[in-house]
């Protein structure tokens, strides 16, 4: 994970009221029927799996959503997370390569296009995700 993303995970969490008017952008932005987001500024149309639903879902979970602590940088983490895509090895292997493990750990795992706070962004609708996991990761009190 990037520093610049980390950055953008942590506004989501210490000012939730922010970032949801992000989210309220986005709505914005899709045409009648719901089902294409045109991002004029990015030049960017896109046609989420399921609609307008997970946007909707994230602005009224982000209305409730309480601020909290910031999330703390970690080179053992992110060296960890670098490792996903090169071993072949558990979460708790990883994280143990490169330190030690205090209670839970957890990843949200995804690709695609952007820069961080695109990323972040995206992972935080978590379109196609029916559990909203990733989302859940984002603004779970138990990671710091």
């Amino acid at each position: 994970m990037s520093r610049d993303a980390l950055g953008m995970i942590n506004r989501i969490r210490m000012e939730p009221g922010k970032f949801r008017k992000t989210i309220q952008q986005q709505l914005k932005m899709f045409d009648s029927s719901g089902t294409l987001l045109r991002d004029k500024e990015k030049g960017k149309v896109i046609f989420p799996k399921e609609g307008i639903t997970p946007w909707k879902q994230a602005n009224t979970l982000l209305k409730k959503q309480r601020k909290m602590g910031k999330l703390a940088w970690s080179d053992g983490l992110a060296l960890a997370a670098d490792d996903y895509c090169k071993v072949n090895s558990s979460l708790r292997e990883r994280v143990e390569r490169y330190g030690v493990v205090e209670g839970e750990v957890g990843e949200s795992v995804g690709m695609g296009e952007g820069d961080g706070d695109d990323f972040v962004v995206k992972m935080f609708i978590d379109d196609g995700v029916e559990n909203r996991e990733n989302r859940k990761n984002l603004v779970q009190e138990k990671f710091r």
